[in-house]
């Protein structure tokens, strides 16, 4: 087996059969396919030594190979599904690859839905993951006015709304709420040897932080069309 130097393996995961947006990761999004977005900025990277797409679709595969991708596999169909969990998606890429005599010290995910990350939000990351010696670290931003404190749960008989965090009944002022961070899901990056061991995550994770402008994530045709727009307005 290869002997490794802080090898970092980009893993591009990016099943067929999307519901929310038929044929998503290959849907053009302002021209380029959805999944060229993410190769395209993989291969900026000045620290990724390899880019692998898992994928279930012939089609997917031979999409990403063009803008410069691999695709050694066909993912299993047990593995596609939408009970699939992430993490058995990234091991047995980890795990074939290694099989061919492959070994990665880090693996750094990039989901397809993600298209406007930059390539310094996937470089700051990983140097994050490396340098403080985490276990993973994945990408946040401010949660903004989407904040618990203006959460409520709805009683579908009724539409009687409680709060989902108890506060004042005499309202809330947004200067006082404490600073919160979603996660936007546009880098994940851990140590190969925490995947291998059944965690995306590990014990210690850090935040690596993106403005919301970066941190689109699209699921819905809404996603896509508000994604598309954003797009072209930054283009004009």
């Amino acid at each position: 087996m290869k002997k490794s130097n802080n090898s970092i393996l980009c893993l591009i995961n990016a099943r067929g059969g999307s519901k929310g947006v038929p044929g998503k990761n290959i849907k053009l999004l302002n021209g380029k396919p959805l999944i060229g977005w993410s190769v395209d900025v993989a291969r900026q990277s000045r620290l990724i030594k390899k880019i692998v797409v898992s994928t279930d679709s012939e089609e997917i595969a031979r999409v990403a190979t063009q803008y410069g991708a691999v695709a050694p596999f066909i993912r299993p169909a047990e593995l596609a599904t939408d009970a699939a969990k992430q993490i058995d998606v990234v091991t047995h890429a980890l795990k074939f690859l290694e099989s061919m005599g492959e070994r990665y010290d880090y693996v750094c995910v990039l989901q397809p839905t993600c298209p406007l990350r930059s390539v310094g939000d996937v470089d700051g990351a990983l140097e994050l993951l490396i340098s403080s010696g985490a276990d993973s670290v994945i990408t946040v931003t401010d949660v903004g006015g989407r904040h618990p404190r203006t959460l409520y749960k709805l009683h579908e008989g009724d539409n009687k709304l409680a709060p989902y965090v108890e506060s004042s009944k005499r309202g809330v002022v947004r200067q006082d709420f404490e600073t919160l961070y979603w996660r936007t899901g546009s880098v994940y990056a851990m140590k190969r040897d925490v995947v291998i061991k059944g965690s995306l995550y590990g014990e210690d994770t850090r935040g690596y932080k993106v403005p919301e402008e970066r941190a689109f994530n699209i699921d819905t045709p809404f996603d896509f069309e508000l994604t598309e727009a954003w797009l072209k307005f930054k283009t004009q």
